[in-house]
Parts: structure tokens; C-alpha cells; sequence
């Protein structure tokens, strides 16, 4: 290819007059080192208006005006737009794309690299294989002044470098003239009208020793470094990265109120999670700009310096660790190491106790609290949980999370008792901070709903249960207590707002009504709309928070629960509030008792004996 020759670049022509007069606006007025000739194959087009635009830019000499006798379709034009001038390489442009300054000054210095590349595609939202920012997906939309940004920094930090591809992408294909004097073109007689036909150009180039490459994006590397780009330039100022899981519930309820505030604040703000194909890989959210899907940072296999690096150059100022679930075990000491070699602070907010139990919430298998027995015990507790991270040392966790707690700037928990616990452990100052409120819009229940509860009948004690029961928010004393209720045909109703771990384990019980899934805003019209006598807390293990506990003490409701953990801790100044020893969580005639008691009712016969 010598300099001195000009590049062809065909454009196929038929119909869909405003996409093809800005694609060829933006072409002709790019600016380019590279002399280029604008080949225009108007394939019949039917549209009149757009015939008249062609024949004016071919009388301005702007562009070289091929004109199809009848529509023969893409194939045929392309053939013949690249067979017009039979010594010049050819770029085949779509009519409906849009190129930008120096592209084809790129796609030519690609070509340049090595004679035997035979085709390069560049980067677009709209690609395939080369799509950006994610490969394969639907057109990513894009408006023009995105796209020319997008451009510019693909320029910038993919420059002059290509990867080889099984196939081109037909949208910008530059294809070099040699290559098609080698194997010609287009195969006509099976891609006659048009699809698949560069594919099979690109397989039969390859097998005749040609190279099939990408310029501008060299794909996985060359899309994170684009995400990477696009972080600097909105994150010009500096952002906040939060280190999250992907497992939702009240975790994710509280960050979400930090990045609330983060961002009226006018803060920036990534979202750490780990990837849901490799969990040692952080994946980053940027919460109030483009899409970066490409932007993964691995935490293993690295050192400390090169994560730190990754987290300085994408602009991140200050962190804040919420939850490391989900990640390997070694992910405290290696965020720990990192902030510190990259000198960026940052904020630990204790949601649960996993800095000091890999089982995070010291509970049972029966969902009570395991008294935290000693080390031998915990760690044979540990290596038969088959938790995510399996049979690990409880030193070495709790050394992984002390080296995280001790190089934050502050560390946060959301009740005394997790403070106290943590902290003594690990050495560090723990401060107590109350969770924000959940936002509830306190609107009315759907119809519905309020239809399905259970009637209100004279002399039974309704007992309400709000939340999704897991196993260590009480599952098993909830099921005892409903199984003791219809084994004895005592008068109670149990209503379950939410769901529970096995729903269908009630189904044969008289009197427990499970609703499913409430939705915040209206869940206290449909706990008023029930009609309760008590709210009682089934959990038996040292909880560290509770936004449930939120909505029964708004509802004005005697509440009972179990004397442990923040739950307790909330209560103990709550005059209609009744704790009781974790001990009678294996007694449900007791913890019946106590809730008729609680509702200002007659004691409940029951036969269990003391």
C-alpha cells in the first residue's frame, strides 16, 4: 500500500435517507493524513430524496456515484464499489455508521504493521465480536457526542495496537487489495443478497495465510482500558469506591443510603462486587455514568502495589468497605494492602460478625446462639460448615480482618454489643452508628392482600412475624411453635409476613398464614390491616441490626423477642417490649405463654411440662 494511492471507501446504498447522509457527512468531514475516495453503490434506492442528495454530492465531486440499474442487493455492491479502481486498498462502510476524526489514519496504520493482515474492524456499540462495551450484546445506544468522546479515547489508550480475529465485522472492514487479487471477492453465487458474506471472505483469507485483526480495541484488555478511560474523565474530581456483595437484605438497603448520600454530597461513586463468574474478581460499577462491564480488578494473583495502582489510575480517592461476602478469604488483607500501597482511606462498617466468624452470624444449626464456645470448638464448628470458604483458620481470618480494621481510618457498627465483640477481639475502636430508617411511603395494601388474610375471630390470639425467616432468624423455633399450636389446637393464628426457609413445611398446620413478599411502602397498612394482638421475633441469635424491628415498632404492637443481640439491645427501653431468655426459644409453651401474656390475654393451656 503506498501512501500515495488513495484508500476507496465503498458505501452501499438503499434507502434510510437520514442514517446514510449523516454516515456519509461524517466521513467526508473527518479529518484524515490518509487521501481517500468516497465510493457511493446506490443500490436502486427507492427513495427519491435521498437519490437527489447522491446525485448533488457526486456533482460537487465529494463523492464517486456508482448507481444499480435495479436493486441487486449488498454483495453485488460491495463487488462493485471495490472492484472500481482494481490497485487501491478498500474500507466497506455501512451507510448507517458514523467515524469520527483520524479513523481511517488508524485503520491504515494498522495495515501497515504487517503486510500479511488482510482485514481489520474497529471498535463500535453495534459490532459483534468487537462490540463495546460488551461483546455480543444488542446495540448499546450512543449519541453522537458520547460516540466521538468514546473515539477519541480509544485513540488514545489503544493506539497501535491490533488482535487477531476469527472473522471481521462487515459494519467498517478495512480489506487490503492484495488479499482480494489473492482470493477475490465476495462469494456471490452462496451470499448473492447479502449475510454472512465478509465471514466467508475472512475463513478463506485466513486459509491462504492472511490475518483477520482487530484495530483500536484489541478486545478483553483494550475494552477495560476504554471503561478505565471513561472512569478518569467523569471521575475527574475524584471518587468513592464501595466494596459490596451481591447478596442484598439489609446490607444492601444501608449502602444504598451511603451512595444516596455520597452522591448529594456531588461525590462520584464505584461499586465494588465480586464477578458472577469468578469471585476473585471485583467487578466496578461507576453508579452515575456509562456502562463499564469490562472493568474487572483481580484479587489474587496480584500484588498489593498493582491493585492499588488499578483503584489510583480509574480516580479512586476514598473507600469504603460494607461487605466482603462473596469474596475469597484473603480479600480483607488484600483490600487492606492495597489502600495502603495506593494511600487512599477508607471507612469498615461491620453489618455482621464475619471479621471474627467465617459462619458470620454465631449461630447454630437450629439458628440460636452458639455461645462462642473457644477456639477448639469454633474451629470444628468451622470445618464442618462447608460454608463458601470452606475449612479455613480462625487466626488467619481474624488476622486477614484485623489488618483491614486496623488500617481503616474509622471502623462502624450498626449496635453495641457487635462493637464490643469485634473489637475487643481484633484490637481495634469500633464506633456505634444507627442504620438509617428504611424509606416506607406508608401507602394503602393492595386489595388483595388485606382479602387474603386470615379473619379476625373472637377469643384467638393473632401473632404476626415479620420478615424472611431463615434459619438464623429463627426458622426452627417459628416451626415449633406452630407445630406445638396445632398439635395441642390451641386458639392462635400466626401470621407470617414474608416467606420462611420452607414454606410448604406449614401447609398442614392449622392457623399460620404466610403472605410472601411484602413491599416496603405498604407493609404497615397490611399489618395494621391484620389486626394483630403481638408481633413476636423468632430468632434466637445475636442479630446486629434490624430494619424489621423498624415496622413493628412503629405498628405501637407488644413485640416479643429473645434476650440477645441488637434486637434486645433496641427493646430493653421499649415499655410494651418482652425479652426472653434465649433458653425458651426450645420451649414453645413458654414463648406462647409469654406472647398471650404480652397481648394482655389469659394464660394459653398447653401440655408441654417444665
Amino acid at each position: 500500500m503506498s501512501l500515495a494511492t488513495p484508500i476507496d471507501v465503498v458505501v452501499p446504498v438503499f434507502g434510510a435517507a437520514d442514517d446514510t447522509t449523516a454516515c456519509l457527512a461524517s466521513v467526508l468531514g473527518s479529518t484524515s493524513g490518509v487521501r481517500f475516495e468516497v465510493v457511493v453503490v446506490d443500490d436502486a434506492s427507492p427513495d427519491p430524496v435521498l437519490a437527489a442528495h447522491l446525485d448533488e454530492l457526486a456533482t460537487r465531486g465529494r463523492i464517486t456515484l456508482l448507481r444499480n440499474e435495479a436493486n441487486v442487493g449488498f454483495v453485488v455492491s460491495c463487488d462493485r464499489g471495490m472492484a472500481l479502481h482494481p490497485d487501491r486498498d478498500v474500507v466497506l462502510l455501512n451507510s448507517d455508521t458514523l467515524v469520527f476524526d483520524g479513523w481511517l489514519d488508524r485503520l491504515c496504520g494498522a495495515a501497515a504493521q504487517d503486510p500479511t493482515i488482510g482485514t481489520i474492524t474497529p471498535l463500535s456499540n453495534d459490532a459483534t465480536l468487537c462490540n463495546y462495551p460488551v461483546p455480543f450484546a444488542l446495540e448499546t445506544a450512543m449519541d453522537p457526542a458520547e460516540a466521538r468522546v468514546l473515539d477519541e479515547l480509544a485513540a488514545e489508550v489503544n493506539a497501535g495496537t491490533v488482535v487477531d480475529l476469527p472473522t471481521g465485522v462487515g459494519f467498517c472492514m478495512f480489506v487490503r487489495r492484495a488479499l482480494l487479487d489473492a482470493i477475490g471477492g465476495f462469494d456471490l453465487e452462496r451470499f448473492g443478497r447479502g449475510y454472512g458474506e465478509e465471514i466467508d471472505l475472512c475463513l478463506r483469507g485466513e486459509a491462504g495465510g492472511w490475518r483477520n485483526v482487530a484495530a483500536a480495541d484489541p478486545l478483553d484488555e483494550a475494552r477495560a482500558r476504554l471503561d478505565e478511560a471513561r472512569l478518569r474523565r467523569g471521575c475527574c474530581n475524584g471518587a468513592e469506591l464501595v466494596v459490596l456483595h451481591d447478596l442484598g437484605g439489609g446490607t444492601e438497603v444501608f449502602a444504598q443510603h451511603v451512595i444516596a448520600e455520597l452522591r448529594a454530597e456531588g461525590r462520584q461513586v464505584l461499586v465494588g462486587r465480586p464477578d458472577g463468574i469468578d469471585r476473585s474478581v471485583m467487578r466496578l460499577e461507576w453508579v452515575d455514568g456509562p456502562p463499564t462491564p469490562n472493568l474487572r480488578i483481580a484479587l489474587l494473583g496480584r500484588s498489593p502495589e498493582e491493585i492499588g495502582a488499578v483503584f489510583r489510575r480509574i480516580g479512586v480517592q476514598t473507600a469504603r468497605v460494607e461487605q466482603v461476602a462473596g469474596y475469597p478469604e484473603q480479600t480483607p488483607a488484600v483490600l487492606a494492602e492495597a489502600f495502603a500501597a495506593a494511600a487512599i482511606p477508607y471507612l469498615v462498617t461491620l453489618h455482621d460478625h464475619a471479621a471474627i466468624c467465617p459462619r458470620i452470624h454465631l449461630t447454630t444449626g437450629s439458628g440460636t446462639y452458639c455461645g462462642e464456645p473457644g477456639p477448639a470448638v469454633c474451629q470444628a464448628c468451622v470445618n464442618s460448615y462447608g460454608g463458601p470458604w470452606g475449612s479455613v483458620s480462625i487466626p488467619e481470618w481474624r488476622g486477614r480482618f484485623g489488618l483491614l480494621l486496623r488500617g481503616a481510618e474509622r471502623v462502624e457498627a450498626p449496635s453495641r454489643r457487635l462493637a464490643e465483640r469485634v473489637g475487643g477481639l481484633l484490637g481495634v475502636k469500633v464506633h456505634v452508628r444507627d442504620p438509617p430508617p428504611i424509606p416506607r411511603a406508608g401507602l394503602p395494601a393492595p386489595i388483595a392482600a388485606v382479602a387474603a388474610l386470615p379473619t379476625v375471630v373472637q377469643g384467638r390470639l393473632r401473632v404476626g412475624v415479620i420478615g424472611l425467616i431463615g434459619e438464623v432468624k429463627g426458622f426452627a423455633h417459628l416451626f415449633d411453635v406452630a407445630r406445638f399450636t396445632h398439635e395441642n389446637a390451641l386458639p392462635i393464628d400466626i401470621l407470617v409476613f414474608g416467606d420462611t426457609a420452607d414454606n410448604d413445611a406449614f401447609v398442614e398446620m392449622s392457623g399460620v398464614t404466610i403472605t410472601g413478599r411484602y413491599h416496603d411502602d405498604h407493609v404497615d397498612d397490611l399489618v395494621r390491616a391484620a389486626r394483630l394482638d403481638v408481633i413476636w421475633f423468632p430468632g434466637a441469635g445475636p442479630e446486629t441490626w434490624s430494619y424489621v424491628l423498624d415496622i413493628a415498632l412503629d405498628s405501637g404492637l407488644p413485640i416479643v423477642a429473645f434476650r440477645i443481640g441488637a434486637i434486645a439491645e433496641r427493646l430493653v427501653a421499649v415499655p410494651n417490649a418482652t425479652l426472653l431468655p434465649i433458653g425458651d426459644a426450645f420451649r414453645p409453651d413458654r414463648v406462647i405463654d409469654a406472647l398471650a401474656r404480652a397481648a394482655g390475654k389469659a394464660s394459653l393451656p398447653t401440655t408441654m411440662q417444665p
